[in-house]
Order: C-alpha cells, then structure tokens, then sequence
C-alpha cells in the first residue's frame, strides 16, 4: 500500500483545478471564485490530466530539510536518532512561488 497524500500548512495556497464541459459554466465560475484564490480551469480532461500529472521539481520539503542520523551507540532497535533540521532549505522554499503551481484540488463535472 503506498503512503498517503499529504498536504503540509507551508504549501498554502495551492492550486485548484476545476474541470468542465461547459465553457460558460468555467467563466462564470471564475468571476465568483475569490480572487487570491490559485486555481485553473479546463473544458478537457486530457489536457487537466496533463497539468495534474505534471511531475515536481524537487523533492517535498521535509524530505530537503529533515535529515535523520543514527546516534552512537544507539540501541538496537534503531528508535534514538538525532534530526537535522536544515533552515536553509525552508528559506529556499520560502522564495520559490513555483511552491503554489501543486494542485492540491481537483473538481469535476464532466459529462
């Protein structure tokens, strides 16, 4: 079974995309949704497929800042372990906008 999908706080805001047929609903829609919100919208699916399964540039951020290291003499079991926590890895992100491109909702209502 893999791992869940998580959404982590320091990604906000993130993408929504919202997928339809109907070109005029999509218009609509976007004249009602709130301006700072980040969000797409498509008539077609494949090409909303396509932006979703858009691959990620880097690794997610706890994988780039948290380092976990084996302390010595540590027991068997391998449970006492030192965490590097790398803050320069966080301000990076902190200045990367791309950050907000990850979809993190989609809605759709295609016939």
């Amino acid at each position: 079974m893999s791992e869940p999908t998580r959404l982590f706080p320091y990604y906000f805001p993130t993408t929504a995309v919202f997928v339809d047929d109907s070109p005029s609903f999509l218009r609509s829609l976007a004249l009602e949704l709130p301006e700072e919100l980040a969000f797409q919208t498509f008539e077609h699916a494949e090409i909303a497929l396509e932006r979703i399964n858009r691959t990620p540039s880097a690794p997610p951020l706890y994988q780039r800042c948290f380092t976990q290291i084996g302390l010595p003499g540590a027991s068997a079991d391998g449970t006492e372990k030192l965490i590097h926590l790398d803050l320069s890895q966080i301000e990076l992100e902190i200045s990367n906008t791309d950050r907000f491109q990850e979809v993190s909702v989609v809605v759709v209502d295609f016939d």
